[in-house]
């Protein structure tokens, strides 16, 4: 593969753009999904569902887990924060906030922090790194702010981008957070962000595009509602706008918590649940046998719950993530399990 370098001239300063990653391709994505279909035409309902329901707050090593399927030789998936560095282990990097890494204005710095951050998720067995977060900061009081890149829309957009390749070229799977309109923290999970269609497309979801472009696993729905209705369960939103308008063909999983429903979230576009039960801890889900059954009953469509399963399988095929993938090696529970692997590398000199 042929490098391509260029210039971006901003403020009389001229600022490399180089790196060698490029988005998967149409055939990457086809061979990838038919891998997934061919893998999913094995599995029982009860199976395809387990792969869209977290096993449950603090039930697995992650602080997101899908349960093994050990006949199929799949160990299950590891979804783990933060959009700065492995959290809850040891021996990782703390990696600079994004709204510092965006004040840069250097795409290839973007591109290698998110590089060296996928690599720091992979040797400690993480499927899935829970970033980047490109939500506009139109709050000037938003708690987390410092999480994405800025108020800029294009900026944010270019951050996102180059965040996902360099995450994903180390085979570890990004995910486009939070999905939309989630601006503030202060009554997060009850407020309403009512944005106009234009506006979705034009700002709030410019960022999300153009991870999309860049080839990224998996979208988290936000806690917050949007124009009313509970963002991960809006259709327009998952189905029209994402699915269909920007053309992912990744999964939307929940955010932590953030699913308010069972049979009209999943008819809405939300394809996962983390961490899987209705509240921290609860014990029960609104998927699992829920789901099960709301396929049986005809409420939810066969051909919609095997749409889940190839979504959330497709980017492990895409991103090889069935070949030599490291083991979980770390315990958010347990900061002693894992520690002794130290996955910083060279990180803090580059």
């Amino acid at each position: 593969m042929n490098c391509l370098a260029f210039v971006l001239l901003i403020a009389f300063t001229i600022i490399p753009i180089a790196n060698c990653a490029v988005p998967p391709n149409d055939n990457d994505w086809n061979s990838a999904i038919q891998k997934a279909i061919a893998f999913i035409s094995n599995l029982t309902n009860t199976e395809k569902v387990s792969l869209a329901t977290g096993v449950g707050w603090q039930k697995g090593p992650c602080v997101g887990n899908t349960p093994a399927i050990s006949r199929m030789n799949f160990t299950g998936l590891c979804l783990q924060d933060s959009p700065l560095g492995v959290r809850f282990a040891l021996n990782v990097s703390a990696f600079p906030a994004a709204i510092n890494v965006a004040s840069t204005w250097n795409r290839s710095l973007m591109y290698e922090r998110a590089a060296a951050l996928g690599a720091e998720f992979r040797g400690k067995g993480a499927h899935v790194a829970l970033g980047p977060m490109m939500n506009i900061a139109r709050v000037p009081a938003g708690g987390r702010n410092w999480e994405g890149f800025g108020a800029d829309p294009y900026l944010q957009g270019v951050a996102s981008y180059e965040s996902v390749l360099g995450i994903q070229s180390q085979g570890v799977m990004a995910c486009a957070k939070h999905y939309i309109g989630n601006e503030q923290e202060n009554f997060r999970t009850s407020s309403s962000s009512n944005i106009g269609t234009r506006t979705i497309y034009e700002l709030y979801g410019w960022p999300f595009l153009r991870s999309v472009q860049a080839g990224v696993a998996s979208v988290m729905c936000s806690y917050n509602k949007v124009n009313n209705s509970y963002a991960c369960q809006n259709s327009f939103i998952l189905n029209q706008i994402l699915k269909t308008d920007f053309g992912f063909k990744g999964y939307v999983m929940s955010d932590w918590s953030a699913t308010y429903s069972g049979v009209p979230s999943v008819n809405a576009g939300l394809d996962m649940t983390m961490p899987g039960d209705k509240t921290f801890g609860s014990g029960d889900s609104w998927f699992g046998p829920a789901l099960v059954s709301a396929v049986q009953n005809k409420q939810v469509t066969q051909a919609r719950l095997d749409d889940m399963a190839v979504r959330i399988m497709t980017p492990y095929f895409l991103l090889g993530q069935d070949q030599n993938f490291p083991i979980t090696n770390f315990d958010f529970r347990n900061s002693k399990i894992g520690a002794n692997i130290n996955v910083q590398a060279n990180h803090a000199h580059n």
